[in-house]
This record gives structure tokens, C-alpha cells and sequence, in this order.
């Protein structure tokens, strides 16, 4: 759809080429021909100026080389234009220099078009890329403020219960209960461990069949140990590699 919308836009600037030659050359077919041959410089003109310069340099801040590099295209844009124009006074003026209309044989005159359809399109590339960096900051805002109010439930003493990811130290597996240890307390609940590791987010590594930790809250670690708050707990064999490549 994209490319659909692209291609219709080049079309109609085409058109438009045509249509202001037409008045000025001798017939639509000469108009449309001296069209034809301007068109790939404002096509490229206008793609690497929007879609190289703009966003490896004046998106980045690096405005010198933007600067530099635009005024490098300006110079062969004009350089492919007087071509155009030798071409057309081959092609179409027979030789006669006279014999094209003043606005075809103006280079800066050709230029200041040029230009103005790069910029106009510019101009739309650089709405397009806003809109985008807009929604992507609005959708970063809300990930994260619903990563800081992550929150989930457990039944504890036949209530539910909810905790805050962010208060919750380590969570510990006893038989058939687990211990949730928070900063100021510890919750009991029937429910299992890996049920909890599945539902809690990746702040939350399993170091031992016993063990979830919130990495948040670790104070130190090596490859056998956690510590949380004077706490040491061990990291099992079976989940050494994982934990490690989690926490590291």
C-alpha cells in the first residue's frame, strides 16, 4: 500500500512536469518528452536528499555534513539538469538554442522547481516521521508505565492478595506452598512456583527449583550464589546457564 501511494505521488508529479512544459514547448508530445528526461533527476534528487541525507544526518543532529552533503547534491542536480537541457536543445530545438522556450533553458529556474518538489515531499516524509516517533514514544510511555505498575494476585488465607512486582525481594518453594518475601513482609500462598514464573515478568529469573528472584533487588551474585538483602540462596546446576545469561 505504501509503495501504491509512492508510485501514485510520482505520477502525478509527472503529470504536473508535463503539464507546465506544455505551456512552454512547442507541443504536449515535445512537453512530455523533455518531461521524461527531467524526470529521473527529480526523482533522485529528491530520494536521496529525503530518504539518505535526511535520515542518516539532520535526524541524527549531524548537521555540518547534512549541509555539506546537500550542498554536493545541489551541485550535481545542477549538472544533470544543464544535461537535460543540452539534450533538449539536441532533441528537441534542432540545434537552435532560440528555438526552446526561456523556462526550459533556465537552469535556475529548472533548480528552484526541482528543489521545490524535494522539499514538498520532504515535507511529508518528515510528518510521516513525527507521526511515527510520536505514537512509538506514546507506546514506549505506556510499556513503561505499565512496567512500573506490574502487579499480580495470589490467594493468601483464603483472600486475594495483590503485590507489586517491584516490592517482591524473591519468592521461595516449600512442598506444596511458596513464601512471597517483600521488603516488610512474607505472604504464603498454595500457589506453585512455575505457575508464578510464568506469569511474572522477566525481572523474575529462576535460579533453583526453590528459588525466583527479582533481579531488581539482587546485591550481588557469582556463578553458585545469589544474595538479596543478607539472604543467600543457591543456583542449581540445571538452571545455571540460564540464570546467569539473565542476570549478567
Amino acid at each position: 500500500m505504501k509503495l501504491l501511494r509512492l508510485a501514485v505521488l510520482w505520477l502525478v508529479v509527472f503529470a504536473l512536469l508535463v503539464a507546465k512544459y506544455a505551456q512552454t514547448t512547442f507541443t504536449i508530445q515535445e512537453s512530455l518528452f523533455f518531461s521524461a528526461m527531467l524526470f529521473p533527476v527529480v526523482l533522485g534528487t529528491s530520494g536521496f536528499f529525503n530518504y539518505y541525507l535526511v535520515p542518516k544526518y539532520l535526524l541524527t543532529a549531524r548537521y555540518k555534513s547534512f549541509a555539506l552533503y546537500a550542498f554536493y547534491l545541489l551541485i550535481v542536480s545542477l549538472y544533470l539538469e544543464t544535461w537535460v537541457v543540452i539534450l533538449a536543445l539536441v532533441l528537441i530545438g534542432d540545434y537552435q538554442f532560440t528555438s526552446l522556450s526561456p523556462e526550459v533553458a533556465d537552469i535556475l529556474n529548472m533548480a528552484l522547481l526541482l528543489y521545490a518538489i524535494v522539499f514538498i515531499h520532504g515535507f511529508s516524509v518528515l510528518f510521516k516521521h513525527f507521526v511515527v516517533q510520536k505514537q512509538t514514544n506514546e507506546g514506549l510511555l505506556k510499556e513503561q508505565e505499565k512496567e512500573a505498575s506490574k502487579s499480580f494476585v495470589v490467594v493468601s488465607e483464603r483472600k486475594q492478595v495483590r503485590l507489586e512486582e517491584s516490592e517482591v525481594l524473591y519468592i521461595e518453594s516449600l512442598s506444596d506452598y511458596v513464601k512471597i518475601h517483600t521488603s516488610e513482609r512474607v505472604v504464603i500462598s498454595k500457589a506453585t512456583i512455575s505457575s508464578l514464573e510464568a506469569e511474572l515478568s522477566k525481572d523474575f529469573v529462576r535460579i533453583h527449583r526453590s528459588y525466583l528472584v527479582n533481579k531488581q533487588h539482587i546485591d550481588s551474585f557469582t556463578k553458585e550464589k545469589v544474595q538479596i538483602g543478607g539472604i543467600e540462596m543457591n543456583i542449581s546446576r540445571k538452571y545455571k546457564e540460564q540464570a546467569l545469561n539473565a542476570l549478567r
